[in-house]
């Protein structure tokens, strides 16, 4: 297939449109010497266009997924969840407050949502239990978590 040369033919035409040009009173001229530079340019963009191999023009965007989390940081999120479980099988009421007992205290109510889910997705015989506390003093409100057998639960 013989390739087209746009850009070559335009830039043809442009040239006998610049030479007329010259016989045209100069405001018209500069006006019709601005459209013959501005034809140009859309000219060598549509060649690249041509000249580009297919799918490059557009090629489909592609995003990885991207997890900042490493092995460590992975470990530490298992390790304090498995914490907050013991404690809060052995009867324990936890809380924000007791944060620092199991690890980061900006993940807390992040791995109490992974509990509850887990719970809920493999149908546990426990009920996860919160409410409010409002400690005063200008202080925010945090929940405080519990479990209960469902059989306790369900007898209420």
């Amino acid at each position: 297939m013989q390739q087209i040369k746009i850009e070559k033919r335009i830039a043809e035409e442009l040239d006998g449109l610049r030479k007329l040009a010259a016989f045209l009173p100069s405001g018209k001229a500069n006006s019709l010497l601005n459209k013959c530079a501005r034809i140009g340019k859309y000219a060598s963009k549509a060649q690249a266009m041509v000249d580009a191999p297919v799918g490059s023009l557009f090629p489909k965007p592609h995003q990885e997924k991207f997890d900042a989390r490493d092995n460590e940081d992975i470990a530490n999120t298992y390790a304090q969840r498995k914490k907050m479980w013991e404690a809060l099988l052995a009867g324990k009421r936890i809380s924000i407050q007791d944060a620092d007992a199991f690890g980061h205290t900006r993940a807390f109510a992040s791995r109490m949502s992974e509990i509850r889910s887990e719970i809920r997705d493999k149908k546990m015989p426990y009920t996860l239990c919160d409410e409010w506390v409002y400690p005063g003093g200008g202080r925010s409100k945090y929940k405080r978590y519990w479990l209960m057998d469902k059989e306790v639960g369900d007898e209420q």
